[in-house]
């Protein structure tokens, strides 16, 4: 049976998240895990269910309210239970109305298919990776006059907000992540959620780039698994597009990260395909280290 579970049930949760973890090719640690799960959980913005047999969890299925996203479902490779918790989601997310979206390298060739079938529409995205070694080999450049780089603090919240809106405007990621990228207030909740470690420990040293005073850029940087840098995103004003400001957005900002924090041992991020900016991110040695599905139905 299917019951829903607390914050405080996360401690009894050990052996079946460990599993989970196990099973993906994730830097996610299970500290990491249990942090994410408590906090949305606590905040309202999550649910998480268990299936029980003999008073044990032994599958697990998380649904995000804001999100009307199934964000983790495992099951430890039983495709019953697994269609059981993806059916029992997939009914909470469909009275609640509006698109679905189910995503994650969790997601079983099984699974894919079956929601296929359902009438979902697949978007691939791959996580990417770069060595510290590769970062430190690459060569600085100055920038063009009238351009600076400053550090990115809450002051400048509501024009970066503004900027991430129209640099995403149009972009398959507004479909994946309208909760981040589908309008304003979802642009400023992106970076609440930076700065509140929502996408790993928030990192000082995300900076935005700026022309005559204006924000024309951001690069945001968090820590994961604790030696990992994390660029949950970066963008540049469309203005000012196709200048190689993003280049030495990026090369400026990661060059800085390393020569403060001499733990990182490298950089990740996650790209959906089609994105132009994997051509940026390819220049700089990033690599694909996985690629995983996300899972999408328009509003019934």
């Amino acid at each position: 049976m299917l019951d829903q579970l607390s914050a405080n049930d996360l401690d009894t949760l050990d052996d079946v998240l460990g599993r989970f973890i196990e099973s993906q090719a994730t830097r996610v640690t299970l500290d990491n895990l249990k942090e994410q799960l408590d906090r949305g959980m606590s905040e309202g913005s999550l649910e998480l269910f268990g299936e029980k047999q003999s008073d044990e969890v032994v599958g697990l299925v998380a649904v995000g309210l804001s999100s009307n996203r199934i964000g983790l479902l495992f099951s430890g490779g039983n495709e019953a239970m697994d269609t059981h918790l993806f059916e029992f989601a997939y009914d909470r997310m469909r009275k609640r109305g509006g698109p679905i979206r189910v995503g994650g390298s969790w997601l079983t060739r099984s699974l894919i298919d079956y929601a296929l079938n359902r009438g979902f529409t697949r978007f691939d995205r791959d996580y990417m990776i770069v060595e510290r070694k590769t970062l430190e080999a690459i060569v600085s450049h100055d920038l063009p006059d009238g351009y600076t780089f400053a550090n990115y603090d809450s002051h400048v919240k509501d024009s970066v907000a503004d900027l991430i809106h129209r640099s995403h405007k149009g972009a398959l990621d507004v479909i994946l992540f309208p909760e981040l990228f589908g309008s304003l207030e979802a642009c400023s909740l992106l970076l609440r959620n930076t700065q509140d470690n929502r996408y790993g420990q928030y990192s000082s040293h995300s900076k935005i780039l700026k022309h005559d005073g204006k924000v024309v850029g951001v690069i945001l940087l968090s820590v994961v698994r604790e030696n990992r840098g994390y660029i949950p995103d970066i963008c540049i004003d469309p203005d000012y597009r196709r200048q190689g400001l993003g280049r030495l957005l990026m090369v400026h900002s990661l060059k800085h990260l390393l020569a403060n924090e001499e733990w990182i041992t490298g950089v990740n991020l996650d790209v959906t395909i089609g994105n132009y900016a994997r051509n940026l991110y390819e220049s700089l040695g990033f690599v694909k280290e996985r690629g995983y599905p996300v899972l999408v139905m328009e509003g019934q």
